[in-house]
């Protein structure tokens, strides 16, 4: 009995599976990567609206930009992006200051052939960050 070759048939089989298997923890790291990138931008959103409110003229045309330009792992629409401002009920003390939120709904493509063919939008990803807006005012939308 030969066995030449063997090992090369043994590769061809097994080599698109290992390939398929790296490319998905590829995709799952930037998945990873872009989940941790969108919620610390839309944190920074709300921080920026909590500091910046309708009395120093802001919009939240310009939360979305303190949001888009915060990252630069992840591409960030800015129709992805919304501001909610709402007021605060409860008794506590900062029940007179409005609650502004922001959400960042994004897509990631993957990489993975077989993984884009199953999902042709791409991954869903999302994150939101409330705060309080300390000029009790909120900003006011584009």
């Amino acid at each position: 009995m030969n066995d030449r070759g063997a090992s090369a048939v043994e590769m061809a089989l097994l080599m698109p599976i290992l390939l398929l298997m790296v490319l998905g923890l590829v995709d799952f790291g930037r998945v990873v990567l872009a989940h941790m990138a969108i919620e610390e931008a839309a944190q920074e959103g709300a921080m920026f609206a909590a500091y910046h409110g309708a009395d120093a003229g802001d919009t939240s045309t310009d939360i979305v930009n303190a949001v888009r330009g915060s990252t630069t792992s992840v591409t960030i629409g800015a129709g992805e992006v919304a501001v909610v401002c709402s007021a605060k009920g409860g008794g506590d003390q900062l029940a007179a200051f409005p609650t502004v939120t922001v959400t960042i709904s994004t897509s990631i493509t993957p990489i993975t052939p077989l993984v884009s063919g199953w999902l042709p939008g791409g991954i869903p990803l999302s994150a939101e960050a409330s705060g309080n807006v300390f000029t009790k005012t909120c900003l006011a939308t584009p």
